[in-house]
Order: structure tokens, then C-alpha cells, then sequence
């Protein structure tokens, strides 16, 4: 039988690559800081991934085929820049090479959109500038490069993960779609900057059975975790004040958008769609409901 660790796997889009490895028969084990209470079919471990010697024992006890690593500082307004960047690339390395030490063969790591150049606004692997602009993706970029080298070196079969836009159950709150659904769902006015940015966004849910399906497939490489289709965030509003019957109450122009913000950033998904064979199932206005029904349940 595989087996798959998960790094991070009770994280906000970790959680969502679970079940997938179960439904293939994998023998599953989810590491992270926090325990779920909501998968009885996985083994779990309550692991500091900062702490090599926790990190070792783990990795020498359950001896995983795959790995799947989400470890990374994400806390909402510090990972752009915090130093803690560089610790998680510290962590990165060294499971990467605890991984391989133990007889691991295939490894997918989570990458950004924000290793790429922002300038042309379309994002395509292996024909976009690689050139981040924040502490975040640099890191990020660093350990992609690592990756790519030390893969080759022990002969193990990586793939890379860049996720874009996300949105779903267990959202930080200050993020940008909870912070219009939480104040419309209480009968208050959300603000909002312009709202004509263009964006690829994709459901957390999505991108974590995207994640596992690259996990388990051969590809090899960089593949955009991304949807394919150009949306702006007016649209993205105008469809959730739809779902909860609060049209007009998102007031834009009242956050001031960053001066350097690009007008559109969006993604080529054909790795994901021919060469992973994953597409998504579900549309951005049910994912938008099954969010808004999750937040019904949190606010």
C-alpha cells in the first residue's frame, strides 16, 4: 500500500486534500500543529515541522512513498514579509531530505503565484519570468529551486503546486471574500477597494483535490493550481450579495488599492486540466454558496 504524509494537512486547504488519498487507498498521515475532528480514516501527528528532530522521528516511523507539503507561515498580513519565511524554508529542506533519507519516491511541494513576474499579468510554467517582488515568494521560489536540483540529484519524482486565488471554509476572516460575506450576512455594508482587479480564483476544496491528484499522478515540474477563467472581484461580490439577498451593501472604492497592485493576474491551467487530468466539478457560484453556508454556521 502508498502511503502519503501530508504536511500541514489540517491547514486551510491542506484538510481538503485528504479524502482524495483515501478514496485511491492510500494509507494516510495528516502532520500539523492542529489536530481535525473530522477523519477517522487517517493517522494523525501533532508535529512542529520547524523541529527537526520531531520531524525525523515521524518521518523514520511511518516511512511515506509520497509527500504532499503545505508547512509554510501563512498567518494573513505577516507571511508577505515576515522573517519566518526563511525559516520555513529551513523546515522545507530539511523534510525534503528526511523524505528522501527514508525511502520517499515521489514528493509535490506548494508553491505561489507570487514567484512570478507580475508584469504581463498571465502567468504560464516554464514561460513567465520567475521574479518575485516579496520576502514570500522569494522564499517560496528558493525552495522550488532546491527542489528541482535535489529531485535530480536522488532520483526522486517532484512535482510543484502554484496556487493563485482562494477562497472557502475555514478562511482567515480578514481575507478578501469572508470580509464581504461576514458583514452582509449581518445586515451591514462590506468595504471594498475599486474592485476591477482581475483575478483566477479557485475554491480552497478545489485546489486541495487538485493537489492530491498531483500527488498521485507522474507529472513532473511547476503546475498552476489555478481555474483557467479570468474573473474580476466586482463579479465575484456581485454574485455573493445574489446568494444572500444583500445587493448594494458592498460600498467600493472605500479601501484604497496598492499603488503596485496589478490590474490582472490570472493563470494558464492546461498542466493541470491535460497533463494531471483534473478539472474542477463545480462552478465559482456553488463553491461561493457551500462558503456562505459554512459562514452562516462561524459568524
Amino acid at each position: 500500500m502508498k502511503t502519503v504524509l501530508v504536511a500541514g494537512g489540517a491547514g486551510f486547504i491542506g484538510r481538503h486534500s485528504l479524502k482524495p488519498f483515501i478514496e485511491a487507498g492510500y494509507a494516510v498521515h495528516s502532520a500539523d500543529l492542529n489536530l481535525l475532528d473530522c477523519f477517522p480514516d487517517i493517522n494523525q501527528h501533532k508535529v512542529d515541522f520547524f523541529d527537526q528532530i520531531a520531524v525525523r522521528q515521524l518521518v523514520s516511523e511511518i516511512r511515506p512513498s509520497h509527500l504532499l507539503n503545505f508547512a509554510w507561515i501563512t498567518r494573513h498580513g505577516e507571511y508577505w514579509t515576515s522573517p519566518e519565511n526563511f525559516t520555513s524554508l529551513k523546515g522545507g529542506v530539511n523534510l525534503l531530505e528526511t523524505f528522501a533519507e527514508f525511502g520517499g519516491q515521489r514528493v509535490v511541494m506548494v508553491g505561489t503565484c507570487a514567484e512570478y513576474s507580475w508584469k504581463n499579468g498571465v502567468c504560464i510554467e516554464d514561460q513567465t519570468r520567475l521574479e518575485p517582488s516579496t520576502v514570500y515568494g522569494s522564499c517560496k521560489l528558493a525552495m522550488y529551486e532546491i527542489l528541482k536540483s535535489y529531485a535530480k540529484v536522488k532520483g526522486l519524482s517532484w512535482a510543484w503546486g502554484r496556487i493563485f486565488f482562494t477562497f472557502g471554509p475555514y478562511e482567515n476572516p480578514a481575507r478578501f471574500v469572508p470580509a464581504i460575506i461576514k458583514p452582509l450576512l449581518q445586515g451591514q455594508s462590506a468595504p471594498c477597494s475599486h474592485g476591477n482587479q482581475i483575478r483566477d480564483f479557485l475554491s480552497s476544496i478545489d485546489i486541495g483535490e487538485a493537489l492530491a491528484a498531483l500527488t498521485m499522478s507522474e507529472v513532473q515540474g511547476a503546475v498552476n493550481m489555478a481555474s483557467g477563467q479570468p474573473i474580476n472581484l466586482r463579479q465575484i461580490v456581485g454574485i455573493i450579495e445574489d446568494l444572500i439577498d444583500a445587493k448594494g451593501l458592498t460600498k467600493f472604492g472605500e479601501i484604497k488599492a496598492p499603488v503596485d497592485e496589478p490590474p490582472i493576474l490570472i493563470a494558464s491551467n492546461q498542466r493541470l486540466r491535460y497533463e494531471v487530468g483534473w478539472n474542477a466539478h463545480h462552478s465559482v457560484q456553488q463553491r461561493l454558496t457551500g462558503t456562505i453556508n459554512w459562514w452562516k454556521k462561524h459568524v
